[in-house]
């Protein structure tokens, strides 16, 4: 039995740990009972102080060298095991260990205070260092030389001179006995001298410089903007490929910035402007994944495939596309399939599904509309298959048309369900998006490209953090900048100022004008409020209430469009509300671009409505003696065919006309579609007496047939005086034909093309070709050929016909097919007959001329000649601003005045049109060509900001402002699992750029390199703050960068590490 105050002590003794430490010869780390707090006892009266250790970092220095001043020496011996024999390997394992280690000591004491006493006992030589290489060395020792009782002392055990190894790692180390101690001693001198050849003191006095030095302002904004670069681009050798050598710089660029984005984020959006060559860094980016066995689908329109992509392919990727290819392409158009009606197509998607690695995506602006069957198709193919994620590349120049809901659906084809750009879910993008769309409705507020890419659009906000992490989008003045800072040029054709083309009309015009209006005037407020109760009732999630307010009295009712109001229930359903809406809307503002257009345009859709219009009513009540009647009193004018039956490969759903449009689709064509769709749409809804009140449904469309009469014999009535708009082009194209130059003649209808080819045709003495939706392929291809045979190969590798010049074609009058993805730079003309109600459509149309010259051909310019209608058709468009709730500006989605396109102001003209076109230099691309320059210059200022450690700081006098700038990288702690790492990969590596002034906070990394690039080379750091200013500081960055994280529920193990960082003082 344990005498009872002996147990008493014992049990005291074990339960508090600083008692513990003062009668035990054991040093464990355990509370208070540390090896740092032993060596300090040790030493308080020491002369010297002799260290033998395995691992170190700086940070012991850092925790102890303030006890050290008093010694007259210090010994370090030091080995590792990272390789025994490798000098250099030891000190990179010390450096690296260090830099680690120190940023933790930062936090507290943010100049490493600990590590100035370091550097003085060198310089004082008082501190000596030594590596030991001719074993692995995994000694601990400490040994104190003393001038009280006992003369030495000593520590052997498990802790190395690291932190860790100091203060928290569970350790066993033991104080020794003087006897003992005096065996170490010798042992030590012995191990001394066989490192007399490896002191690396002046090695770490250089290593301790490096965290201690106040690094100049330019350095720390170099060091910031080569974090920044190499995140975005990259810098590293590129793998040889052969399309690299057709790249020019910025195309090059573009392809580092795409791999960079791929390896963390599930695809990439390439946005670079019109003629700026983003099929060839898809190119490019096709031969990396081939190259490596990978399987590609690429999806375009089909006029691109036929006109471009096919002679690409055959001509650079020819053997991987040849016998069994690896790379296979689908027209945009071959998605738009019903699975349940065409089981062979849903084969093949479930073969493109299964099998592709890598789908690219050209023109991606005509799939952002999701509530479509392409949409759904294409939706299919990239969803991930057993062997993980596909590789999405989208090209567009246009990613937003007048939503933000048509980026969010470009980028939902990169995430798919479950996947994350940023680490932001899907959903959260798409009600972003939803969101912003409705604010700007509320506010009137326009949406647009420059918007979408400026400052304005929110740092912090989850859209634009998205896009800012999956897409390339450089100016046409940036890439040309990127050229030359590889010493390169880049050049286009020399636009001329926008000229202006008006007519005036004759009475049968007017007359035909004033006509329309009256008809459709009163429908244009109806359909304006039904779309406004549909978009209430989905906000509310409610059905819409089918009597909303007055129907038109004095005009088209367009009730054809609108079955649903007819029900006999009091509500409509919100989904079937809304494509109603929409399809009425559509079909409204088709017709009233065809009286733009042309008068036969117009006409030609009068009569298509007509037609439609008949077809319902033969249908639905073709045996009421009222209606044969009718049918054929208007048979003469509407041209009601015998039967015509719907057409089987259209489906009841209607299309979006949108993206039809932004596809280049012909704006009469559309409405003829839809028309030929009517019956099985009103099936679909499951019209019947039963369940709609028919018979007031007929009467409304047999007065509307009499309405579409009137103006049809308006139209007749206009086409029997001169056409006075074709008149002026005519004399137009003579005086540019008669300069040499050939022309290109765009319009929105087949009709008005049609029209124009025929009468240029029969008017002038040469060829006029005509290009429409019909005429594709081979024979499409050969057009373009003999129009701009410089540009454009004939299919299949055929050799040219074109003898002389006189073979070419010169007049080419084209639909906006064309408007996409086609080069025709030889064009010195182009005339915009009608003007475009999409003005992207507008910039893409000027973009086939205004495309990259080949370096052999010589500089030209080119007109553009805009079409303007005469007041009174002007008036009557702004109906349509009343349907569409928007301004009919031709600046709605890039922010420049409709004046650029007028001949008045030459000089602000022009410069507005540049603007516009040339796209100016962003932020983000200024830095990013600054970054191009540093890293090709490779300067020695450059290698100074490589150099400095994690944690490096500076402070910049006479900056704009006070304040503080961090870079931070987004780490994985020790603890961070593998589901969290894979769901937030995207996260894991990337720099954050924060700035604090006047205790608010931006987070934008463009603006912020863009104020530091107002910093010296060669200017020196001030003198920092107090040690307390610069903790707190450094604390509230840190703070914010994790707060910034919150909306997408950041995990805990992944945490900002500091780079470098840096005051601010004016």
């Amino acid at each position: 039995m344990i005498w009872a105050p002996l147990a008493l002590a014992i049990m005291t003794t074990m339960s508090n740990p600083s008692v513990l430490a003062s009668v035990t010869s054991i040093v464990d780390n355990q509370g208070e009972n540390t090896l740092h707090q032993a060596i300090e006892r040790i030493t308080t009266d020491g002369r010297e102080l002799w260290i033998a250790t395995a691992y170190f970092s700086l940070d012991a220095l850092n925790l102890i060298s303030q006890n050290l001043l008093k010694a007259d020496k210090v010994r370090l011996i030091y080995g590792g095991e990272a390789n025994a024999r490798d000098r250099n390997a030891i000190l990179a394992a010390m450096r690296s260990d260090s830099e680690e280690r120190l940023l933790d000591d930062r936090k507290t004491d943010p100049l490493l205070s600990g590590l100035v006493y370091a550097k003085q006992l060198i310089e004082e030589g008082r501190l000596e260092a030594r590596i030991y290489r001719r074993q692995n060395f995994h000694a601990k020792l400490y040994i104190s030389h003393r001038q009280g009782e006992p003369p030495v002392s000593g520590i052997v055990g498990s802790g190395n001179f690291t932190r860790s190894g100091l203060t928290q790692n569970v350790e066993l180390n033991l104080k020794t006995q003087e006897e003992q101690t005096l065996k170490l001693v010798e042992w030590y001198e012995s191990k001394w001298a066989e490192a007399e050849q490896d002191d690396f003191t002046e090695e770490l006095k250089i290593e301790i410089e490096r965290h201690l030095n106040l690094y100049s302002p330019h350095a720390i904004y170099l060091k910031a903007l080569l974090a920044w670069g190499d995140h975005v681009q990259g810098r590293a050798p590129l793998k040889p490929l052969a399309m690299l050598d057709m790249l020019d710089p910025h195309q090059e660029h573009a392809y580092r910035q795409a791999l960079r984005i791929l390896e963390r984020e599930p695809g990439v959006m390439i946005c670079d402007g019109v003629g700026l060559g983003k099929s060839f860094v898809a190119l490019a980016l096709m031969e990396h994944w081939l190259s490596q066995g990978s399987r590609v689908l690429l999806v375009a329109p089909k006029a691109i495939l036929k006109s471009s992509w096919e002679g690409y392919l055959a001509r650079y990727l020819g053997k991987y596309s040849r016998g069994f290819a690896n790379v296979h392409s689908q027209p945009m158009t071959w998605f738009g399939f019903n699975p349940d009606q065409e089981p062979d197509h849903d084969a093949r998607l479930a073969e493109y599904a299964e099998q592709a690695d890598v789908v690219i995506i050209d023109e991606s602006h005509n799939f952002r509309n999701s509530a479509t069957q392409r949409y759904d198709n294409l939706y299919r193919v990239v969803a991930p298959n057993n062997r993980g994620r596909k590789k999405i590349v989208l090209l567009t120049a246009t990613p937003i048309n007048t939503k933000y809901e048509d980026l969010s659906n470009q980028l939902q084809i990169l995430t798919h369900d479950d996947g994350t750009i940023s680490g932001i879910p899907r959903l959260q993008i798409n009600r972003q998006a939803r969101n912003r769309d409705r604010t700007a409705r509320n506010e009137g507020v326009a949406i647009d490209q420059e918007t979408l890419f400026s400052a304005s659009f929110e740092a912090d906000e989850l859209l634009s953090t998205a896009l800012e992490s999956v897409a390339i989008q450089r100016s046409r003045h940036t890439c040309r900048e990127l050229a030359e800072a590889a010493g390169k040029r880049l050049r286009f054709p020399r636009r001329r100022p926008p000229q202006e083309i008006r007519y005036t009309l004759g009475q049968g015009h007017e007359e035909l004008i004033r006509e329309t209006k009256l008809r459709f005037e009163e429908l244009s407020t109806y359909l304006e409020r039904y779309s406004q109760e549909v978009a209430k009732a989905a906000e509310k999630e409610t059905e819409v209430k089918r009597s909303f307010g007055s129907v038109p009295q004095h005009g088209l009712k367009f009730s054809g469009y609108l079955p649903n109001l007819f029900r006999r229930s009091t509500t409509i359903a919100n989904r079937q509300a809304q494509l109603e809406a929409f399809l009425a809307k559509m079909v409204f503002v088709n017709v009233i671009k065809q009286l733009e257009s042309s008068t036969p345009a117009f006409q030609s859709i009068i009569e298509s409505l007509g037609q439609g219009l008949a077809l319902r009513l033969r249908h639905y009540c073709g045996d009421d003696p009222a209606v044969i009647a009718a049918l054929a009193r208007h048979e003469p004018w509407i041209k009601l065919p015998a039967n015509r039956p719907d057409d089987e490969n259209l489906g009841a759903e209607p299309e979006d006309g949108a993206a039809d449009e932004a596809s280049g689709g012909e704006s009469d064509d559309f409405i003829c579609r839809e028309e030929r769709r009517a019956i099985k749409r009103l099936q679909a809804l499951g019209f019947s007496p039963e369940t709609h009140d028919i018979e007031r449904w007929k009467k409304d469309i047999l007065q509307d047939l009499n309405h579409l009469e009137t103006i049809h014999g308006k139209c007749l009535s206009a086409q029997r005086e001169p056409d006075a708009k074709l008149n002026e082009i005519t004399a137009q194209v003579q005086r540019e034909r008669a300069k040499g130059r050939k022309i290109l003649i765009f319009t929105q209808s087949r009709k008005t093309a049609d029209y124009v080819q025929d009468e240029l045709a029969k008017r002038l003495d040469e060829r006029v070709a005509l290009v429409n939706s019909d005429i594709g392929g081979e024979r499409r291809a050969r057009i373009l050929h003999e129009f701009s045979p410089k540009y454009n190969d004939l299919p299949g590798g055929q050799s040219s016909l074109l003898d002389s010049p006189e073979d070419q074609i010169n007049i080419l009058v084209s639909t906006d097919v064309l408007a996409e993805g086609v080069n025709l730079q030889e064009a010195g003309c182009i005339i915009n007959y009608d003007l475009h109600w999409n003005p992207t459509r507008l910039i893409q149309r000027i973009g086939r001329v205004d495309r990259r010259l080949r370096d052999e051909d010589p500089d030209h310019e080119f007109d553009i000649l805009n079409v303007f209608p005469p007041p009174a058709i002007n008036e009557i468009l702004g109906l349509v601003d009343t349907v569409e709730q928007r301004k009919r500006k031709i600046s709605h989605l890039l922010g420049i005045d409709v004046s650029y396109f007028r001949a008045t102001d030459e000089e602000g003209t022009l410069r507005e049109f540049n603007a516009l076109y040339e796209g100016g230099e962003s932020t983000r691309e200024s830095q990013l060509i600054e970054y191009v320059r540093q890293v090709t210059l490779n300067t020695e200022e450059q290698k100074l900001a490589d150099s400095i450690p994690p944690g490096g700081f500076g402070v910049w006098e006479g900056a704009p402002v006070d304040g503080f700038v961090a870079l931070f990288e987004m780490r994985g702690t020790e603890r961070l699992s593998d589901t969290d790492a894979e769901h937030f990969r995207s996260i894991l590596g990337s720099p954050i750029l924060i700035m604090e002034t006047g205790g608010k906070f931006s987070m934008d990394a463009a603006n912020i390199l863009q104020a530091l690039s107002g910093t010296v080379k060669g200017e020196k750091s001030g003198n920092p703050s107090d040690k307390e200013t610069l903790r707190a500081a450094l604390a509230r960055l840190k703070s914010r960068t994790n707060q910034s994280f919150r909306s997408i529920n950041l995990v805990a193990t992944i945490q900002p590490k500091l780079v470098c960082w840096m005051e601010l003082r004016k």
